[in-house]
């Protein structure tokens, strides 16, 4: 509309003239996101309309024209403008003008994917583009439903990823499936717990005595599900069992579709339980085993995202825990038509799994092939020690692996105290932040007052009071997209960062300000994803600063944690804020110092070595005279979930050691 009356205003015949309301109308409709090529060429798009526009003024019998898909497709093909770039506007008006005939894509490398990806539904592909996705979407209609949206997920990863990325990670799938031991290592199991899971949720359905123990021992029965999940599921059905019989059987008796069953697993859940969307979808996912692992294999969210990225289908971000269940599928379903040794969506998630997570290179490949795949892994460095980044879990005993936590820790504060030039430093970093912190609460307080979150930004980017690293960082262009995309809501989303900057009383409140600002951040049109993952590292930062008592995340420390195998990677920012809160709170209630601590540690701080190293090394020697003794089984999933975190404890620890002695070593 705008770009219209801006022509208008340009003759005085026409400057001044109102558009008519149902013009107004008609062009807040858009067709597509053809991305900035279009918006900076947009006088090629407006050209063409007005060539259009023109020819079809003097056409004959115009209005026959105007509701015949082919005449009308001939007419938009021969407009002459020169050889200039136009198709995505031609496109847009054959779908504007005949919408039930033309689809809603504004490029045609997208229609002809679309037709090379699904033209093998037909028996005879139309020459014509157009009327072959016709045909297409009769067929796809009632898998996907009435007016199904090509670029919705995951429809839109079938036609449109990156093909080169698809192909290679179909290839490892393959090799993996190949193995021989394939089933009895990745599939086997998954297919006896089916058994359990029936025989649980037929004794909850009958109400029968003990039912909840019958529960307990199939969710506890392999290692699909975190251990601390478990735990908390296990203590959820001992203190209420009616509760979470109703929330549980629920969910089994449910006759919507998985992926509506998992979001209302999500919705009727009481407060405080499965409090992460990656909880939730692992025990659903579980539980929908029951019906069959063939079809409904088990899922664990840090391993979808990484296959994901690895096979060319990209980040899709907010997504329900129902959505990304339903991405799942699909994802596998397009695994299995490209990987015909593939039976089954349950072989498919244990490929994928084994290509993921298999540390040691499978019997009859050569080393190249090993190399080949730890590239396309993008696997760290041998040095760092394979399981860095393994999606694993911790000792179910918490208190024993709380106390190993804080030895391991106090040794790295001992270290840390007698580094002369650090106390120094952080002396001075304490009376900086003191300082800062008044003036701090002054900016926040004129946001508030006046709504002006330019004035805050340019207070965090310009005063001397912040230190350097905030004032030369991303946390004043966090500020900065804000204002740029806010437009008229500018004052609004002022106000809600203003709140969601304020100091929180609790985790809990952390957590309310930062739902409340991702929320709104990743509501502005135009948002960068980068922008919205700042989120809790921007909000907290700031909490900081006007009170050192509140958690900040550091991105250099949460690596640290998560080499250790102390912090889990999180599905959302907000998640990603409460589980590096919990785990700083574990250490020490000094979280500023903590901050200061495990930075120096991060950055090559000798600490020596970890105090508790032995008693694990004890540990996993037992463990693995048990593992051999039972025919190479741990005897049960504590055992061995214990033995997976020990290892990458001790060999994260063992990586910042190396790492503090380089240069003695090298000298």
């Amino acid at each position: 509309v705008s770009d219209v009356q801006t022509i208008l205003s340009w003759r005085e015949s026409t400057a001044g003239i109102e558009l008519p309301d149902a013009l107004v109308e008609a062009l807040q409709v858009g067709v597509a996101h053809p991305g900035q090529w279009a918006v900076t060429y947009r006088h090629l798009q407006l050209g063409y309309l007005i060539r259009f526009a023109k020819a079809a003024l003097e056409a004959e019998h115009w209005l026959d024209i105007a509701v015949d898909p082919y005449a009308l497709k001939d007419l938009v093909a021969s407009i002459d403008t020169g050889g200039r770039a136009d198709s995505a506007q031609r496109l847009s008006v054959l779908h504007l003008a005949l919408p039930d005939h033309f689809e809603p894509i504004a490029q045609p490398k997208h229609k002809d994917a679309i037709v090379a990806r699904y033209g093998g539904l037909l028996d005879e592909v139309p020459d014509e583009v157009d009327e072959a996705i016709l045909q297409i979407r009769g067929v796809l209609t009632p898998q996907l439903g009435e007016l199904f949206d090509w670029y919705a997920e995951p429809t839109v990863r079938a036609w449109n990823r990156d093909e080169k990325s698809w192909n290679a990670f179909c290839q490892w799938a393959s090799r993996f499936r190949e193995m021989p031991a394939f089933d009895e290592m990745e599939r086997d199991y998954k297919v006896a717990l089916v058994d359990r899971l029936v025989a649980a949720r037929t004794a909850m359905a009958d109400d029968a005595e003990g039912w909840a123990d019958e529960f307990k021992r199939a969710i506890r029965a392999s290692n699909l599900v975190a251990v601390m999940t478990k735990t908390r599921v296990a203590d959820w059905v001992e203190k209420d069992p009616d509760a979470a019989r109703l929330v549980f059987l629920g969910f089994w008796q449910d006759d919507a579709s998985p992926a509506e069953r998992m979001d209302a697993l999500d919705q009727n859940r009481p407060e405080g339980e499965l409090k992460t969307p990656g909880e939730r979808l692992a025990l659903g996912s579980v539980l929908l085993m029951a019906e069959g692992a063939e079809d409904h294999p088990p899922l664990k969210i840090t391993a979808l995202q990484k296959a994901w990225l690895l096979a060319g289908w990209g980040d899709p971000q907010g997504l329900s825990v129902g959505e990304t269940y339903g991405q799942a599928t699909a994802f596998f379903d397009e695994m299995c038509l490209a990987v015909p040794t593939l039976r089954d969506r349950l072989d498919a998630q244990s490929a994928v799994w084994a290509l993921l997570n298999y540390g040691e290179c499978p019997e009859g490949w050569s080393d190249t092939d090993w190399a080949e795949l730890s590239a396309f892994r993008g696997d760290p460095p041998p040095e760092l020690g394979p399981g860095d980044d393994h999606d694993e879990v911790v000792d179910p005993d918490e208190r024993s692996e709380v106390e190993r936590r804080r030895a391991r820790y106090q040794a790295i504060v001992a270290a840390w105290e007698a580094d002369e030039g650090e106390q120094a430093a952080f002396a001075a970093q304490v009376a900086r932040c003191d300082a800062a912190a008044p003036k701090a609460r002054a900016a926040l307080k004129r946001c508030a007052d006046d709504r002006d979150l330019e004035g805050l930004r340019s207070w965090m980017a310009n005063d001397e009071s912040p230190p350097t690293w905030m004032r030369k960082g991303a946390q004043p262009n966090y500020l900065a997209h804000a204002v740029n995309l806010a437009g008229s809501e500018l004052s609004a989303v002022a106000q809600v960062i203003a709140a969601a900057y304020r100091p929180p009383a609790s985790l809990d409140a952390a957590v309310a300000q930062l739902d409340a600002l991702h929320e709104t951040y990743s509501g502005l049109e135009g948002v960068n994803a980068s922008y919205v993952g700042m989120t809790p590292i921007a909000a907290s930062s700031f909490w900081a600063l006007q009170d050192r008592r509140q958690v900040s995340l550091s991105p250099g420390v949460e690596s640290v944690l998560r080499r250790l195998g102390w912090i889990e990677a999180s599905v959302t920012p907000v998640d990603r804020y409460r589980a590096y809160a919990e785990a700083i709170g574990i250490l020490e209630d000094d979280s500023f110092r903590a901050d200061r601590v495990l930075t120096w540690f991060e950055r090559g701080g000798l600490a020596g070595v970890d105090p508790t190293a032995q008693g694990r090394c004890r540990q996993n020697q037992r463990l693995a005279r048990e593992f051999y003794a039972n025919e190479k089984e741990y005897p049960d999933q504590v055992a061995q979930s214990a033995a997976e975190a020990n290892v990458q404890t001790l060999i994260g620890d063992l990586r910042y050691l190396t790492w503090s002695l380089r240069t003695d070593v090298g000298e």
